[in-house]
């Protein structure tokens, strides 16, 4: 979310512009025997991580062993790989093959060797916490989920107003003090300087309620706003959220106070920020960023977390990890620069981003039908992937073809991928490499072109499209 905001607001400091940067954290497992990852070229000269047989040096056995969860490793290739996780500890991932027969060596590779791990779209459907703090009481403010500017999404219960004490004699900013399940016992603190959103959350089930029937968009606006459960909007200053909401409507004009139980969300005019370093996303929903330094941990489940605290979670409730989260850069995060429909249909709606908190940020794209459309991409950008599949909808009857082109300035356009998609085939996975040095109007086209049956069932869906971001080109 791409928020604007004064350039002085009184009463909170300056919004904070990145986030400190920080390493991958590791998981920790019980091992007799491990084995050493390697990496193998592919014909096309990127590393593919490759399994092999257990060194002959046993281990140290650190913490009780876990029951093993279904993951998918992520190289810094954009390959994927299958395998049953079993844990990852001071620097090394380890697990097992998915069709490996019990018994069988277990493998690991180096953590620097991956970009994230994440679950497959089944495990990784949010799911509400069970925490009894997020169950509310009679007269007790309801749970929130806070959306930061940098992408972390904390479920919680705010517990108080809090200001962080006074640092050379320079003013800080109102803070939200928040009880996180997901982080353990007491309390963090965050600046409302680091806030895109709180929303309320009345049925952990949901995420919110929606009594105004939209969104307020802060894209353009200077002001916080504080929407109310009766759909009313208050626009002006939040100067605190605790168990109330404090906004001052008009510079002259004393605040007001709203109980938090009365309102549906609170969206503060902060700018986006970078994320950095390692972040965890969790099937609650939460995404959690990682301090630095957590790689030399033994147990991931206790890694210190960037806002206080430390990760407090089992081994299941973990659908992603993003190793370096500057280094992947979700494709449904990406603007669509323009599109149109195809020859043979009068108009066409844009491509939608599917809602959901998906691991690695990596939402699901559909394309409503035979089109094309453009992305812009960022600056360093070197590797796209991801599947493309028809829609459950249409796969029965659709019949398409799906094509990729790099569209970079000043070189010709480069075909990167050309398939026809049918109820015989309705996916089929893409990893390719982009033009290297593409810098202002670098885009990603994709075309879809109807078939045999015509351009009414040719829906298509682009399944956790992501690409690879190196910053140094």
């Amino acid at each position: 979310m791409n928020l604007s905001t004064n350039s002085e607001r009184p009463g909170r400091a300056s919004p904070a512009r990145s986030v400190a940067r920080h390493a991958a954290c590791l998981f920790s497992l019980s091992l007799v025997a491990a084995s050493r990852g390697q990496l193998t070229p592919r014909p096309d000269g990127q590393p593919v991580l490759q399994q092999t047989a257990p060194d002959v040096a046993a281990q140290p056995a650190t913490t009780t062993a876990r029951t093993p969860v279904v993951r998918t490793l992520i190289d810094r290739s954009l390959h994927s790989t299958p395998v049953r996780l079993l844990g990852i500890s001071r620097g090394q991932v380890t697990y097992a093959g998915i069709d490996d027969p019990p018994g069988a060596a277990i493998r690991h590779a180096d953590v620097n060797s991956l970009l994230a791990i994440v679950a497959s779209p089944e495990d990784a459907k949010v799911r509400p916490g069970r925490s009894p703090l997020l169950v509310s009481e009679p007269n007790s403010p309801p749970p929130v989920r806070v959306v930061m500017t940098d992408g972390q999404v904390l479920i919680g219960r705010v517990v108080e107003e809090a200001t962080e004490p006074a640092k050379d004699d320079q003013k800080q900013g109102s803070m939200l003090a928040l009880e996180v399940p997901a982080l353990g016992a007491g309390h963090v603190n965050i600046k409302l300087d680091q806030i895109a959103r709180i929303e309320t959350m009345f049925d952990l089930t949901t995420q919110g309620r929606v009594a105004s029937g939209g969104t307020v968009d802060l894209s353009a606006e200077k002001d916080d706003a504080v929407v109310l459960v009766n759909g009313d909007v208050i626009r002006g200053f939040v100067e605190s959220v605790g168990s109330e909401v404090v906004v001052q409507a008009k510079p002259d004009e004393p605040v007001v106070k709203y109980p938090l139980a009365r309102v549906e969300c609170v969206l503060i005019a902060n700018p986006a920020t970078d994320a950095s370093g390692a972040c965890v996303w969790l099937s609650d929903g939460s995404v959690i960023a990682l301090v630095t330094g957590a790689t030399g941990v033994a147990d991931f489940y206790s890694a210190g977390a960037l806002l206080g605290g430390a990760l407090h979670v089992k081994a299941a409730e973990v659908v992603g990890v993003a190793f370096a989260a500057q280094s992947l850069r979700p494709l449904s995060s990406c603007k669509v620069v323009e599109y149109r429909a195809s020859s043979d249909r009068p108009w066409t709606r844009g491509p939608r981003v599917e809602r959901g908190d998906a691991p690695l940020g990596a939402a699901d794209v559909e394309i409503p039908g035979p089109m094309t459309a453009e992305w812009a991409l960022p600056a360093g950008a070197t590797r796209l992937a991801g599947t493309l599949r028809l829609a459950r909808s249409t796969e029965r009857w659709g019949d398409c073809v799906v094509v990729l082109e790099d569209v970079a300035p000043g070189v010709p356009v480069k075909r990167l991928f050309n398939q026809r998609l049918t109820a015989d085939a309705p996916s089929a996975g893409f990893d390719v490499a982009i033009s290297p040095g593409g810098g202002g109007d670098h885009r990603l086209r994709l075309i879809v072109e109807s078939g045999e049956n015509g351009p009414i069932l040719d829906r298509v869906v682009v399944v956790r499209p992501l690409v690879v971001i190196d910053p140094g080109q």
